[in-house]
C-alpha cells in the first residue's frame, strides 16, 4: 500500500508523542515514560534482531542499522530534499506499508530522519526504529501503526535533490573561498570535486579513518569572511555523540578520509559542506568557514 505522504512525513519532535497523549504531571515523569518504553522497545528489537541474525550498528538513541549496500555520496542533511525506496514491517514481520516517497530529511519520524543522515546516498539498509522514535505512544492510527510498534524498514536512499538555490550558492562560495586564498596570498590549497579547498599540514601515520570508525579530533573555526574564531575544542565519543566519521560535518568527514592519526588539515568550507542554512551560535547561516582539523585518534568499529 503507498503511504499518504501526509502520515509518513509528518514531524515529529523528540518526545512528542509523550508530551501530547501523556496525562502525567511533569516533566520528568514523561521522562521516565520515555525510558521505560525505550527499554520495552530495546528487549523486543534485540529480540528481533538475535532471531533474525542480524548485526547491526547501534547509535546513541539506539536506532539500529543494518547496511546491505553502501553508497558513494555524502549524507543527507536534516534539510535536504530525498527520495527514498521503503517497506516498511513491524516486528512480526506484517508489512503496513510500501513505495516511494520524496520528501524533506528532516519531516520523516524523528528515527527515520536521524538513520537517513547515517547513511551515505545511494545506500540500501535495514533501519530498526524503536516506538519512541516512530510514533510512540499515540500510534498513527490512519496508517495502521499501533501505539508502542517499533519500525522496520528496509529502504534505499536514492538520492539527494538539490534545490534551484543550491548550485548558485555553491558557486558564489567556492568564488569568495578563491578569493580570500588569492588576497591572502595562500597557495598550494587542494581543490576537492565537492567544492571543498585544502591544505594538508601533517599527513599522520596509520590508516585512515572509514565512515563508521569513531574519532577523536581538535578543531577550531573561523568565519572566512573576517576570520573571527568561533569555535574550538575537542571532539570525541560521548553519552550523546557517537563520533563515527559520518556524524560530522560534510567538509569534515572528506577530510577525515584523507587524513591518518596525527594528521591536521586546513579547510576552506563552502557553506553546503559546513552548517549550511542552519545558524548555529556565532556562525550565521550560509557561512563559508576556515577549519582548522587535527584528527587524534581513531577507534576502528
Amino acid at each position: 500500500m503507498k503511504r499518504n505522504t501526509n502520515h509518513f512525513i509528518a514531524a515529529l519532535l523528540l518526545l512528542s508523542s509523550f508530551l501530547m497523549g501523556s496525562c502525567l504531571d511533569t516533566a520528568d515523569d514523561v521522562l521516565v515514560e520515555f525510558a521505560d518504553l525505550l527499554r520495552q522497545d530495546t528487549i523486543a528489537i534485540n529480540a528481533y534482531v538475535k532471531k533474525k541474525n542480524l548485526s547491526p550498528r547501534v547509535d546513541v538513541n539506539g536506532i539500529r542499522f543494518v547496511i546491505t549496500t553502501l553508497g558513494t555520496g555524502l549524507p543527507p542533511r536534516n534539510y535536504d530534499e530525498v527520495e527514498v525506496t521503503y517497506d516498511g514491517k513491524f516486528l512480526n514481520d506484517e508489512t503496513f506499508d510500501s513505495g516511494n516517497v520524496n520528501g524533506q530529511v528532516g519531516g520523516f519520524v524523528s528515527g527515520f530522519s536521524t538513520a537517513l543522515q547515517l547513511l551515505p546516498v545511494g545506500t540500501s539498509a535495514i533501519l530498526i526504529i524503536p516506538s519512541v522514535y516512530a510514533y510512540g505512544a499515540s500510534g498513527n492510527p490512519s496508517g495502521n501503526i499501533p501505539p508502542n510498534a517499533p519500525l522496520i524498514f528496509d529502504m534505499a536512499l536514492n538520492k539527494v535533490v538539490r534545490t534551484a538555490g543550491q548550485n548558485p550558492l555553491l558557486i558564489s562560495d567556492t568564488t569568495a573561498i578563491r578569493n580570500f586564498l588569492d588576497a591572502k596570498g595562500i597557495t598550494g590549497t587542494i581543490k576537492d570535486p565537492s567544492g571543498l579547498r585544502y591544505k594538508i599540514i601533517n599527513e599522520g601515520t596509520g590508516t585512515s579513518p572509514g565512515l563508521y570508525d569513531r574519532v577523536k579530533i581538535n578543531y577550531s573555526i573561523k568565519l572566512l569572511s573576517n576570520e573571527q574564531l568561533v569555535a574550538s575544542g575537542t571532539s570525541q565519543k560521548s553519552v550523546t555523540f557517537d563520533a563515527w566519521v559520518v556524524n560530522y560535518l560534510p567538509a569534515v568527514q572528506i577530510m577525515l578520509k584523507k587524513l591518518k592519526p596525527g594528521g591536521r588539515a586546513i579547510m576552506y568550507v563552502p557553506s553546503e559542506l559546513g552548517y549550511g542554512p542552519t545558524p548555529f551560535p556565532f556562525i550565521p547561516g550560509n557561512s563559508n568557514l576556515i577549519y582548522d582539523l587535527e584528527l587524534v585518534q581513531v577507534e576502528p568499529e
